[in-house]
C-alpha cells in the first residue's frame, strides 16, 4: 500500500511521541520499519511545535470522549491514581485502541485497559474498575434499542385511569430492552451519586462484605440511563432475561416477593403504583394485549 509506512510513522509520532526528540528515530524503527531513508528523514525533520499540534489534538479528543462516556472514572483516575487526563488518553490510545469510532467501544476499551495494562491504577484505587464498569453499563443503556409498541408512561397512565383493574392485569409486559443489571464489590453507585450531590468526589469506598446489585434503564422522559435499587426478590421478577407475560402474572409474583396479602383491597392499589413506577422509570415495557 503506497505510503503505508509513512502513515504508520505519523501515527506512531501522534500517539507515542517521546519527550526527547533524540528518541524519535527509535520509535519509527519500531513502528514503521519499512520507511525508506528519505521518508524517515522527512518525518524526523518535522518541526516539533507543528507535530505537537496534532499530538495534542488526538489526545485532547480522546480525553474529551472519555469525559463523555466515563466522566467519574476519569475524574477518579486523576484524583486518586496520580495520572493526568492526557496520560490516561495516551495510554488508552496506545495500549487499548479502538477498532471503531463507537463510544460504546470506547467505554468497553477503558474497562479492558483497567483490567489489563492499567492494572497499576486499579491497585492504587481498587474501586476504579467497578466504577468504569458502572459507567460502561450506563453507556450501553443509552444506546440500547427502543421498546417497539410499548405504551409511553402517559399512555399507560391513561389506560389505568379509564380502564378497570382487569383491563390493567390483561396488559402484557417485558423487561425493557435497555434494562441492565450491575453487580460490584464496591458500592460505586453511591460513590458516584455522592460526587454529583456534593460537587466533589469523596474518598473511594471500601470493599463490601458481599456484592451489591443494582439496575439501570433508559428513562422514557429524559432518554438517559438511570440507576435503581430494587429489593432482591423484586429485582428477580424483572431481570433482563425474564420472558415477561401478562401484568397479572407480574402481580402474582410481586405479591409473593413483597410479602403482601393478596386479599387485602389495598394491595391492588399498591401493586398498580409499583407497576406505574416501573413504567415511568423504563424498567419494564407494557404493551396492549394482542
Amino acid at each position: 500500500m503506497p505510503y503505508h509506512d509513512v502513515l504508520a510513522g505519523l501515527r506512531a509520532l501522534f500517539l507515542e511521541k517521546p519527550q526527547a526528540r533524540a528518541q524519535w528515530g527509535a520509535l519509527l524503527q519500531r513502528r514503521a520499519p519499512g520507511l525508506s531513508p528519505a521518508e524517515r528523514e522527512a518525518l524526523l525533520a518535522i518541526p516539533e511545535d507543528r507535530l505537537d499540534v496534532y499530538v495534542n489534538l488526538v489526545r485532547d479528543n480522546q480525553a474529551a470522549m472519555l469525559r463523555f462516556v466515563a466522566p467519574t472514572t476519569l475524574e477518579a483516575l486523576v484524583k486518586f491514581c496520580g495520572v493526568t487526563e492526557a496520560e490516561v488518553a495516551r495510554a488508552t490510545l496506545v495500549e487499548s485502541p479502538r477498532r471503531t469510532s463507537r463510544l460504546r467501544e470506547l467505554a468497553a476499551r477503558l474497562v479492558e485497559h483497567l483490567a489489563g495494562p492499567g492494572a497499576s491504577w486499579v491497585a492504587a484505587c481498587p474501586p476504579i474498575l467497578d466504577l468504569a464498569r458502572l459507567e460502561q453499563v450506563q453507556t450501553e443503556v443509552f444506546y440500547a434499542p427502543d421498546d417497539e409498541g410499548a405504551l409511553s408512561p402517559p399512555a399507560f397512565a391513561e389506560r389505568v385511569a379509564v380502564g378497570t383493574l382487569d383491563d390493567v392485569l390483561a396488559l402484557l409486559w417485558t423487561p425493557s430492552a435497555s434494562l441492565h443489571t450491575f453487580e460490584s464489590e464496591h458500592d460505586v453507585l453511591a460513590w458516584r451519586t455522592q460526587r454529583y450531590a456534593s460537587g466533589t468526589l469523596p474518598p473511594p469506598p471500601p470493599r463490601l462484605s458481599e456484592p451489591v446489585e443494582v439496575v439501570c434503564a433508559r428513562d422514557p422522559a429524559t432518554l438517559q440511563g438511570e440507576w435503581h435499587r430494587l429489593e432482591p426478590r423484586v429485582l428477580d421478577l424483572v431481570r433482563p432475561d425474564t420472558p415477561g407475560g401478562t401484568v397479572e402474572d407480574l402481580a402474582v409474583g410481586w405479591v409473593e416477593a413483597t410479602g403482601s396479602y393478596g386479599e387485602d383491597p389495598a394491595t391492588a392499589g399498591r401493586f398498580v403504583d409499583a407497576l406505574a413506577a416501573f413504567v415511568r422509570s423504563g424498567v419494564i415495557a407494557v404493551r396492549p394485549a394482542r
